[in-house]
């Protein structure tokens, strides 16, 4: 008798032990799923400014705008094979190119539009596409001792749009239900209009600048970036001098040393 009633405790014991675990359980599960399926916070990157905003009905004005001034230096330590034109030096040798460019880039979208609900949306996209242009000097220094100045200026292509956007609601009243029932009309949920939805829309381009079609390099001012045997200035100031192959080796040896630093790096 004993050992039936210890039994029957035991048995209880270990159901209660099983319902509790299966709601914990449940209760995990529950609250994994509820975690899971909450969506993640957005934040919106740029504020923007309106007039009137009330959930329902806007207008309002936002922008991404980028604009960016400063310069550059950049390098160049390669082999000159001439070029096939009168009075251009056509004797392979080694040149050193230091050019210095402030430049300015800009990428700039305004975006204003006006949303009346069930009724309009307009949308209105001014454009400019991000390019950089700059203006350059720079110097070349060639392996039999010409030095040449050189100016220009360089631009990517610049080309700004004007777009327009707008979509009107589509809505249907549903006439005749049925022969028999004329609720959609006298019933307790009857509506004016049983349902709009969003018109498609369309881009127009309204106005399109396009100032420059293609970028442009190297477009000089001053000299023309190449070695030529008359009229490149300076010109050739230390001809085969002591100080002439002083400096070309010089220049030979820290291009040599910077070389192997990449090499060793990679």
């Amino acid at each position: 008798m004993k050992g039936t009633v210890m039994i029957s405790c035991l048995l209880l014991a270990l159901l209660s032990t099983s319902v509790t675990s299966q709601e914990q359980y449940e209760l995990v599960e529950k609250k994994f799923q509820k975690s899971k399926l909450k969506a993640p916070a957005r934040v919106k990157a740029n504020k923007c400014f309106c007039l009137l905003d009330d959930g329902l009905n806007s207008i309002c004005l936002d922008d991404t705008i980028s604009v960016k001034a400063g310069w550059e230096f950049t390098q160049e330590y390669s082999i000159y094979n001439g070029v096939p034109a009168s009075g251009t030096g056509t004797v392979s040798q080694y040149y050193y190119k230091l050019r210095a460019q402030p430049y300015i880039s800009v990428d700039a979208v305004i975006h204003p539009y006006l949303i009346i609900d069930k009724l309009y949306t307009n949308e209105i996209t001014a454009d400019l596409d991000s390019f950089k242009a700059y203006v350059f000097g720079e110097l070349l220094y060639f392996q039999d001792h010409s030095i040449c100045l050189n100016a220009g200026w360089a631009t990517d292509k610049i080309l700004f749009t004007l777009q327009m956007a707008m979509s009107f609601r589509d809505c249907y009243k549903t006439v005749i239900n049925t022969l028999f029932n004329f609720d959609n009309w006298v019933g307790p949920s009857a509506k004016w209009i049983d349902s709009c939805d969003k018109s498609n829309d369309e881009d127009l381009t309204l106005y399109s600048w396009n100032p420059i079609t293609a970028a442009k390099v190297n477009q000089y001012w001053f000299g023309d970036g190449t070695l030529k045997t008359s009229g490149c200035f300076p010109g050739n100031l230390f001809k085969d001098s002591f100080g002439g192959q002083a400096l070309n080796n010089l220049i030979v040896y820290v291009f040599a040393q910077f070389m192997n630093f990449e090499k060793v790096e990679e």
